[in-house]
């Protein structure tokens, strides 16, 4: 994945820490540990406190290898999806997935970005935007947390999973169906495949 990224709507320094008091603890017993329980809270906090020491690129580094002249760099290949929790209290799935091609070029001796976002569904809009002669600071920060965005949506992904595993169990694919197999893992090992998932996620999300 390259450097250029988007930021989820809700920026994840904006949202308060979940506390003991917020944690869901309707995981039965028998497929979570105390010790998973503790681990869950912790990994929440580290994404929700994660703050990105990166520095978002500049508009002249972005085209830094531009040609001369107008031009069109467009992406047609989305890459991988992000998930994200859907605060649409009428839909009737709790996580989706989203997908983003960003165009940058040059028209009438101008510079421009367009940031297009498409749904599982196949269906693409124009998102965002920028021309030379605008302010590009919401447009570099955008791009910019875009990849640790990505992390720290998957690994919020799979904690939820894990939080929610007897039911997961139960209905035999998660809400993305990102599980390959759900039937062969074997339940006490459930908790642990979304752990070792959402560990992995914070890892790049630090690095």
């Amino acid at each position: 994945m390259g450097k250029f990224g988007w930021s989820l709507p809700a920026g994840c320094n904006n949202i308060n820490l979940p506390g003991e008091e917020d944690f869901d603890d309707s995981i039965p017993e028998e497929l979570v540990t105390e010790e998973q329980r503790k681990e869950i809270i912790e990994l929440y906090h580290n994404v929700w406190s994660f703050k990105s020491k990166g520095k978002p690129s500049t508009i002249d580094e972005m085209f830094e290898n531009a040609p001369a002249g107008d031009f069109k760099w467009e992406n047609d290949d989305p890459g991988d999806g992000f998930a994200y929790e859907c605060d649409n209290s009428d839909c009737p799935a709790s996580w989706h997935m989203a997908y983003y091609c960003d165009t940058f070029g040059r028209k009438n001796g101008k510079r421009f970005i367009e940031v297009h976002s498409g749904d599982e569904d196949g269906n693409w809009d124009f998102s965002d935007g920028w021309e030379e002669g605008e302010d590009s600071e919401e447009i570099t920060n955008l791009l910019g947390e875009r990849l640790d965005n990505y992390f720290s949506g998957w690994a919020k992904y799979w904690l939820y999973c894990a939080e929610n595993a007897r039911e997961i169990l139960e209905a035999g694919e998660d809400p993305l169906d990102q599980v390959i197999k759900l039937s062969e893992i074997k339940p006490e090992e459930l908790v642990e495949f979304f752990l070792a998932a959402a560990r992995e996620d914070i890892k790049y999300l630090k690095m």
